[in-house]
């Protein structure tokens, strides 16, 4: 994340005045072919609002003057190519797979579809950098208009025969993904689903390939034709975002929530809450996490000197743990080791395996202060409570927690949270050690203000801010 937006800040770093005319604003997808096998476009040299958001992004998480810091290094890393990039270089870069290379799949085959676009305000300083750098290459380069096309030659000619109706940046998947995604974009990643894995799937031959034709020819079977996906990396004034949406993807008949307890419904003053359902909710995964625990025991059995304590875990695991799984509720608050409070709620997939696992757990834990116990199918434990009615009527909610509240209200429409931490109780925590690791630990965590996540079927968000 910080790497992304040191790339983003190089440019404006530097307090120089600006020398007209400024970064191009145009579209790289505008020379890019429709039928690519992904696309990313990167924000290079931010101008105006975006940039004053990235920088004080930065600065309030890494602590003052960090964005130059992070502009030093970055420009140390480019080798000199900086400088004579930055000049005639756009305020974003398009890069693309255009085609997915025939088996087998090699380094230069994929060079040879690869392209990238730099809208530029200077062509002629443009045409000269290509003129130098691909002179004697294995790539190839053009600059046609205002806008810098290079990579492999395959690519680059696709590129050159691109009209504006046929273009990336006319393709209505791409567009309304972009739109989804929402401004302030660093990085963005868009693939066209479908198109893409039409395109691997003849490629892949036998071996381990055909096996990975058995796993994506059902998948590619679900999609729907104009399938896509994009992932982007946003700035926002105080901290950063990452957005995930999606279209034309199956969906299941449950979100990734159902059966668990609501993040809202959780203890006030949590410092952690999360749900989790999706995957422990599938009796297949079990089945393979029961394989897996069985092959491990079996190691632990025959090895030498092995001892029975050595595989008491995995036992605990297999039989009592696993059966068991299924949504689950976790909650932890408090600021210090006598205020400290932690629960978990689980529901079984197999409502009489909640007795099971907490016999299980009594008998591990021993003498430590952990409650468990069993209500209405669900299996609670505990750590800081007095009884188990405590952590399933909780004298206050997450509900009415202002800073949770706040951080739900940066999800999209409609959302369902499924992570939120406060970073300030985790630093109260941490301020509780004195030594020099945890001390700088609590300085990181000092900076941080929350960590939110969650989303819709179609649009899942995670959210990272500065106090």
């Amino acid at each position: 994340m910080a790497l992304a937006a040191s790339v983003a800040i190089t440019a404006c770093g530097r307090s120089k005045p600006a020398v007209p005319p400024g970064p191009s604003a145009l579209d790289p997808a505008s020379q890019v072919p429709a039928s690519v096998i992904t696309y990313v476009a990167v924000t290079v040299r931010p101008q105006g609002a975006l940039r004053t958001e990235i920088v004080h992004a930065i600065d309030a998480l890494a602590g003052p003057h960090a964005d130059k810091t992070l502009v030093s290094k970055l420009e140390s890393g480019l080798h000199g190519d900086w400088p004579a990039v930055k000049h005639w270089l756009g305020q974003q870069v398009g890069v693309a797979l255009t085609a997915w290379p025939a088996s087998p799949l090699n380094h230069q085959q994929l060079k040879n579809d690869l392209l990238v676009v730099a809208p530029t305000s200077n062509p002629a300083a443009a045409r000269s950098f290509l003129s130098t750098k691909l002179k004697g290459a294995s790539m190839t380069g053009k600059v046609v208009g205002d806008y810098a096309i290079f990579g492999g030659p395959k690519a680059v000619g696709a590129a050159l025969a691109v009209k504006p109706s046929d273009s990336l940046a006319a393709s209505a998947g791409f567009r309304t993904a972009v739109a989804a995604l929402g401004g302030g974009q660093l990085i963005s990643v868009y693939t066209p689903l479908h198109q893409a894995l039409a395109a691997i799937l003849p490629t892949l031959g036998s071996g381990a390939a055909k096996l990975n034709t058995a796993a994506l020819g059902p998948l590619l079977a679900k999609l729907a034709p104009g399938a896509t996906a994009a992932v982007g990396l946003a700035a926002i004034s105080d901290g950063f975002r990452v957005d995930l949406v999606s279209h034309g993807l199956p969906t299941g008949s449950s979100s990734a929530t159902t059966g668990a307890t609501a993040l809202s419904s959780l203890p006030g003053g949590s410092w952690l809450a999360l749900t989790l359902a999706g995957g422990l909710a599938q009796s297949g995964h079990l089945s393979q996490l029961a394989a897996v625990m069985r092959q491990l025991q079996a190691v632990i059995g025959t090895h030498a000197g092995a001892k029975a304590s050595a595989s008491a875990p995995l036992r605990f695991a297999e039989q009592d743990l696993l059966p068991a799984l299924g949504p689950l509720s976790l909650a932890a608050s408090g600021s210090s080791l006598a205020t400290l409070k932690a629960s978990l709620i689980l529901t079984p997939l197999d409502p009489t395996a909640g007795a099971g696992l907490v016999r299980g757990i009594k008998q591990l834990a021993g003498v430590l202060p952990i409650l468990a116990g069993t209500s209405a199918g669900r299996v609670i434990l505990a750590f800081g409570y007095s009884s188990l009615p405590q952590v399933l009527h909780p004298a206050t909610t997450l509900s009415s927690d202002p800073a949770f509240k706040h951080a739900v209200a940066q999800l999209p429409a409609g959302s369902k949270p499924v992570l939120f931490v406060n970073f300030a109780g985790l630093a109260q925590l941490a301020a509780l050690d004195q030594s020099a690791k945890a001390t700088a630990v609590e300085h990181v965590l000092g900076r941080l203000g929350y960590l939110v996540a969650g989303g819709t079927p179609t649009h899942a968000r995670l959210v990272l801010t500065a106090r």
